[in-house]
């Protein structure tokens, strides 16, 4: 085997500001993240003999045109892992939560299950909550990107969880939420996220200003923004670059998004801005439906509208079949485009 500074894997890169950007990794950086990930090492799950381990999720080689969920099945007692290979196509984490793990799990005894662990991208608390209560047990969630290898941080298993944090570090890495200038800002303020530390790619493939951008003073910038707790957990909050600037005030997609889905017709939602004369931006939503759901847009915006500040709820809310997404199943905000009469009507 090479040196572990050897360049092992190029992955499409998750900056959606640098298209189409490769992310670099080495092979130290991949060594840390197959075998059990990073997260998880130094962490007991006690898979104990009998039972089974599953794995959820896209596959692992990224070349997924649909959320397979393809489920490993892992058993101790022998060693053996044997993939069962469910398909629910183009599914969100949100939706796998809601509709896809029953099916998933119809054919194994799913009462003794323990834990489970949630990354890709965010789980709304609702989502969170009603698996939870279905299933009798613990969701953990975590983050990273391409560009960590991909895990970052962790709500580890021997701690304290908080529902909607991505919690704390993985071992050997670091985390601050920092301002415009790269300073650190101060526990309950929202800055950008920044990670150090062996997991951080090389760069980008032959994108040398793209990398000078996204790694300073030694910290890659992930163009996510958080805060921290005074616990040292942190919270994602939005993509820089989602944010909606409505007369002045920051309005963040996500919260938006969050009561959205407590509604019990939204099958998924995303927030945007769209142009407006004076406010520079207003605040609107598409939305999905469940099947079968009989409601109107007024009743959406009502909705929102009594469980968040005045200058946060979505004016505008239109109704759509599907919601774009990546490879991934991750829902594509900017790929949403309000339609002609929702636009005008701002």
């Amino acid at each position: 085997m090479g040196s572990l500074k050897t360049l092992a894997e190029i992955l499409p890169g998750c900056r959606s500001e640098v298209p189409p950007g490769r992310a670099v990794l080495e092979v130290r950086d991949v060594h840390l993240r197959f075998g059990g990930i990073r997260a998880l090492q130094g962490v007991s799950f006690d898979v104990r003999r009998g039972e089974l381990f599953a794995i959820i999720g896209p596959n692992g080689a990224g070349k997924s045109s649909m959320f397979n969920c393809l489920s490993s099945v892992y058993r101790p007692q022998d060693g053996s892992i044997e993939f069962l290979g469910h398909e629910l196509t183009r599914k969100t984490p949100a939706e796998v939560a809601r509709t896809g793990i029953a099916r998933m799990f119809q054919n194994f005894d799913a009462s003794t299950l323990r834990v489970c662990v949630s990354g890709g991208a965010a789980l709304p608390v609702e989502v969170m909550r009603n698996f939870e209560r279905a299933f009798g047990c613990s969701i953990l969630e975590g983050y990273g990107l391409s560009e960590t290898s991909p895990v970052a941080s962790f709500n580890h298993p021997e701690r304290e969880r908080k529902p909607g944090s991505i919690g704390t570090p993985i071992d050997g890495v670091e985390m601050k939420a920092v301002d415009e200038d790269g300073r650190e800002v101060p526990p309950g303020e929202v800055g950008e996220i920044a990670i150090r530390g062996h997991n951080v790619m090389k760069g980008y493939w032959r994108r040398p200003e793209a990398t000078a951008e996204a790694i300073r003073r030694g910290w890659f910038h992930t163009g996510d923004l958080g805060r921290i707790d005074e616990d040292g957990y942190f919270f994602i909050v939005d993509r820089k670059k989602d944010m909606v600037i409505r007369g002045g005030y920051n309005v963040y997609p996500r919260e938006i998004e969050e009561v959205l889905y407590e509604h019990p017709a939204v099958r998924e939602a995303a927030v945007i801005g769209v142009p407006h004369p004076e406010l520079g931006e207003e605040v609107a939503a598409a939305v999905a439906l469940v099947a079968g759901a009989d409601v109107e847009e007024r009743e959406i915006v009502d909705f929102v509208k009594g469980q968040l500040a005045a200058y946060k709820y979505p004016r505008l809310v239109w109704f759509v079949d599907e919601l774009p997404k990546g490879p991934t199943g991750k829902i594509l905000r900017r790929e949403v485009t309000a339609p002609d009469h929702v636009a005008a009507a701002s």
